[in-house]
């Protein structure tokens, strides 16, 4: 059972007189009730906004985020603040 569903996720960044900056293009993840992942990469390739976007901190414009059945976008900002105090935990570790 997905606990989490993560479809189709695209972010860009504006930037001043220039075009945007796409750092997250399509991304999807399924996540299972009790499993744990990793989010690795170089720096600069969107983990942080990938973070943000499936805490609700942030929001993309393309693409869902569904926790226990339920449409991140349907919730508002109360409920969405309600969820990271009390189901998320994020752990960062530098690997050298």
């Amino acid at each position: 059972m997905n606990i989490m569903e993560i479809q189709n996720i695209t972010k860009t960044y504006k930037q001043k007189n220039k075009g945007g900056i796409t750092v997250l293009n399509g991304v999807s993840l399924h996540i299972s009730k009790g499993e744990m992942i990793a989010i690795m990469g170089p720096s600069g390739s969107g983990k942080t906004t990938f973070l943000n976007i499936i805490s609700g901190i942030d929001r993309a414009e393309v693409g869902t985020v569904i926790f226990n059945g339920r449409e991140f976008m349907d919730m508002n900002k109360s409920e969405m603040a309600l969820l990271r105090r009390r189901r998320w935990a994020w752990f960062f570790r530098t690997l050298t």
